[in-house]
């Protein structure tokens, strides 16, 4: 009787400590999120998103969803730089996107209508969400007759 206690007590200290373990145990990872669109502002179903670290050089591929979007979970922290390829658009390079341990990181993208070997780079995330909001006015002024390349020039000078 008494191995018999012995042994369910060490069992049960077994398992909660098993589980307190779990429990108490933080993320060590962040993750990467974002939509996907065009310059009429539809979204691009089936783009190709590639996530490299700058650092270890490792790769991650994922497809954007029927509504543009598009997650890469469980991310170490480090810089990325992230491809977004769809057919019939230009392909977006975003250099130095940060993940951060906790928290998710949003990279929203407006493609460029154009040949896939033509690049546009983009150099630091924070730049590339202004990049966002100034095709959104682009368009915006594109449709009321001014070049989309000259905004784009004014913008990038």
């Amino acid at each position: 009787m008494k191995r018999l206690l012995l042994m369910l007590t060490a069992t049960f200290a077994l398992i909660a400590g098993c589980g307190f373990t779990a429990f108490g145990q933080a993320s060590s990872t962040g993750s990467l999120n974002g939509v996907v669109t065009d310059p009429s502002e539809a979204v691009v179903p089936n783009a190709t998103i590639t996530v490299k670290n700058n650092d270890t050089g490792a790769e991650f591929s994922v497809q954007t969803t029927d509504n543009g979007t598009f997650t890469v979970p469980s991310l170490s922290a480090g810089t990325y730089t992230v491809t977004i390829i769809a057919q019939g658009f230009k392909q977006v390079i975003v250099q130095e996107v940060k993940i951060n341990v906790g928290k998710p990181t949003s990279v929203n993208t407006v493609l460029e209508l154009g040949d896939i070997r033509d690049t546009v780079t983009v150099t630091g995330h924070t730049r590339h969400k202004r990049l966002n909001c100034k095709f959104t006015r682009a368009r915006r002024k594109f449709r009321s007759g001014s070049s989309a390349a000259h905004l784009l020039w004014t913008y990038l000078s």
